[in-house]
């Protein structure tokens, strides 16, 4: 009886699988992790990862909105072996004439995020589910800018304000 009920389990594990391609998880890829989560309203937000490991892509979804105006929050990256390429706000909360965003991507490890309805004590808020923002990767750490000396020379000397 075990046999068979394994054997039933195999052949549905096989027949469901028909080659259809599963997005990798936030685990499949590892280090990427949504931390300082704020919304306005209520909401749930979530992160999963398309793409794949040379080019990966963080969407950054709303589940169970109701009456959202606006979201904030900051993705951290293995920085080691990606570096972001660029943020794309969904259409979720309105179209750019009714939204603020912002975000960074030259902070090393982290992608701080935010975007908001005007006048949020105006406007009505969103309901329902949908994308917040994707925000795309490249292979390959980030470099680190840092000054090494100051200035020197005639040309760098500051002039008198007086």
């Amino acid at each position: 009886m075990r046999r068979l009920v394994l054997l039933a389990l195999l052949l549905l594990a096989a027949s469901c699988g028909g080659g259809a391609k599963v997005a990798p998880t936030l685990s499949t890829l590892g280090g990427f992790d949504l931390t300082g989560i704020n919304v306005m309203g209520g909401g749930r937000l979530v992160a999963s990862v398309a793409g794949d490991a040379a080019a990966p892509e963080v969407v950054i979804s709303v589940e169970g909105a109701k009456d959202l105006k606006g979201a904030i929050f900051t993705l951290v990256y293995p920085n080691s072996n990606y570096h972001p390429v660029a943020v794309d706000f969904g259409g979720f909360l309105g179209e750019k004439d009714e939204v603020i965003s912002l975000s960074i991507t030259d902070r090393d490890g982290s992608v701080p995020a935010g975007i908001v309805k005007i006048h949020p004590d105006e406007a009505a808020g969103a309901n329902g589910s949908g994308v917040i923002a994707r925000v795309s990767f490249a292979e390959g750490g980030q470099a680190v800018k840092s000054v090494s000396t100051a200035p020197n020379g005639a040309a760098n000397k500051p002039a008198d304000l007086t």
